[in-house]
């Protein structure tokens, strides 16, 4: 695992809920994982939650739980971290954690907070969430979705950590 070399992951999901009483996958404490993308070290990927088997769902945990990684998110601290930690996936999240969103808040409290905002202050980057929205609705379409979403977040942290250090 990459993230056992540089000490740090960066983590995305994209969920759903089965209850059409409440079908809204923005509830974490019901959303299940649908694809999971993470990037390190440079390199990003994305799979289907369901084509993980046993042990790789383990060792998935066992980052999750390994205080020396840095687990990173771009509003993963309130929304990926709780879907993490929800009755479908009931995973322990340990050691630090950074989360892109916060710290656009805390380098630029008015700016606003949308990750593909968050980026583009710092890359030249074309618009991905949007033309997502506008054609996407495969899941190869959500799968290179979710692995932009990602790799961005990835990219975005060490920027934000000098703003941070900057503005404080």
């Amino acid at each position: 695992c990459k993230a056992r070399e540089t000490g740090r992951i960066t983590i995305d999901y994209e969920t759903y809920v089965d209850d059409d009483q409440r079908n809204f996958a923005l509830q974490a404490f019901i959303a299940r994982i649908k694809l999971l993308s993470l990037s390190s070290g440079g390199v990003s990927c994305c799979v289907t939650w369901n084509l993980l088997d046993a042990p790789m769902i383990r060792e998935y945990g066992n980052v999750l739980a390994d205080e020396s990684i840095t687990k990173a998110w771009h509003n993963g601290c309130e929304y990926d971290a709780a879907v993490s930690k929800n009755y479908w996936h009931q995973f322990d999240i340990r050691g630090p954690q950074e989360d892109t969103l916060l710290m656009q808040h805390a380098a630029w409290p008015g700016a606003p907070k949308r990750l593909q905002h968050v980026v583009s202050q710092f890359f030249l980057i074309p618009p991905w969430k949007s033309d997502y929205r506008a054609k996407g609705d495969s899941l190869l379409d959500e799968a290179n979705y979710s692995v932009l979403d990602v790799h961005a977040t990835d990219a975005a942290i060490e920027p934000l950590q000098f703003w941070v250090k900057k503005t404080h």
